[in-house]
C-alpha cells in the first residue's frame, strides 16, 4: 500500500466519521429551526412544559 492509498482510506475513514456525526447536529438544528418557526406558540408552551 502506497502513502497515497493510505492517505485516502485515512481521509475517507475521517470523513466518514464526520459524516456521522454532524448530521445529527445538523438535523437537531434544522428541527429547532423549523419548529421556532412555524410555531412558535407551541414551541414555548413545549419548552415551558420540559422545565
Amino acid at each position: 500500500m502506497t502513502a497515497a492509498d493510505i492517505a485516502i482510506r485515512t481521509g475517507l475513514a475521517a470523513s466518514t466519521l464526520r459524516a456521522l456525526s454532524d448530521p445529527v447536529q445538523v438535523q437537531i438544528a434544522a428541527a429547532r429551526r423549523t419548529a421556532v418557526i412555524s410555531t412558535p406558540a407551541c414551541t414555548s408552551a413545549w419548552r415551558a412544559h420540559r422545565t
